[in-house]
């Protein structure tokens, strides 16, 4: 009996384990797939947005799911293109000031992917991690501004 229960506990270490060697995995590949972005705080977010600037912006975090599915396709669709998107990891901001930002811009997950103009909201991709890559691209092209 006592041998049972040691070989459970050392199973259920090996399996902990695992996952976490997992989920370091998936946070560097996600890091990888955002890397050519232009990553800002989202404090320096709000102020784009205050000066009507016109930007994309994409929010979210290594910690999601649904964020390591979208990434890779951003990062597909990001290839040659000419324009800078903004990248705000959500897991890094005030949890005040992102409660107030996703409140007022109606964000209700990440990823999202927006863009801004105006000091508004003009436009998001709405099926988040569900967008194909040439969705994507399309958004991008649409309301991509030139570097």
């Amino acid at each position: 009996m006592s041998l049972t229960v040691i070989m459970l506990a050392a199973c259920g270490h090996s399996t902990s384990q695992s996952q976490e060697n997992l989920e370091a995995e998936q946070v560097e590949i996600y890091k990888e797939a955002v890397a050519d972005l232009q990553e800002i705080s989202l404090d320096q977010a709000i102020d784009k947005i205050a000066n009507s600037e016109n930007f994309i912006l994409y929010l979210g975090r290594p910690t999601c799911d649904y964020c390591n599915i979208f990434v890779p396709k951003l990062a597909q669709a990001y290839q040659d293109k000419s324009v800078t998107i903004y990248y705000v990891d959500s897991d890094k901001a005030d949890e005040q000031t992102f409660n107030d930002f996703t409140s007022h811009f109606k964000i209700k997950t990440v990823p999202n992917f927006s863009y801004y103009a105006d000091n508004q909201q003009i436009d998001s991709l709405v099926k988040g991690s569900e967008s194909s890559v040439e969705e994507i691209k399309a958004f991008i092209d649409r309301y991509g501004v030139k570097d």
